[in-house]
């Protein structure tokens, strides 16, 4: 019998925030509404938002490391 153990490979799927849609960071306890995207690098996306105060702000969006981006 092998000591190998059978791993198996997870695959994570990522789904990016659509505009108009509502994110909650439980962190700070602020809210943002979900733009348009204004950009993108090799890390992440930044995308417009409004925040619960009426405030214009960016918001980035990490990418994992391993994923199969939809």
């Amino acid at each position: 019998m092998s000591d190998e153990k059978h791993v198996e490979k997870t695959r994570i799927e990522l789904v990016y925030p659509r505009p108009g849609e509502r994110i909650d960071c439980k962190e700070t306890h602020n809210s943002f509404v979900i733009g348009e995207m204004i950009g993108e690098g090799n890390f992440s996306k930044v995308y417009s938002a409004i925040d619960v105060w009426g405030n214009d702000v960016a918001v980035k969006v990490l990418k994992p490391k391993r994923c199969t981006l939809l």
